[in-house]
């Protein structure tokens, strides 16, 4: 669920997740280079930085992509 708020990074996350990611099959996603580059022309159109394109890249991947990704699987940070 997004915040009720809005910043560009957050606009751009939006824009991919409804244009590139939903209701997309496993083998219609983008790859993982096809994602960022994706992310990059549009962050730069907005003005965002890598940090923000990093950090969206990283919300918008798949659980499954992540655990690859990393050769482990993916648990949720608890405090």
């Amino acid at each position: 669920m997004l915040p009720s708020y809005t910043t560009p990074a957050i606009e751009l996350l939006r824009a991919h997740v409804e244009e590139n990611l939903a209701g997309v099959s496993d083998a219609e996603r983008m790859t993982p280079g096809e994602q960022r580059a994706w992310l990059e022309s549009q962050a730069a159109h907005h003005g965002l930085g890598k940090r923000e394109v990093e950090a969206v890249y990283y919300v918008a991947r798949p659980e499954s992509v992540k655990a690859a990704a990393t050769g482990k699987g993916v648990r949720p940070k608890t405090k």
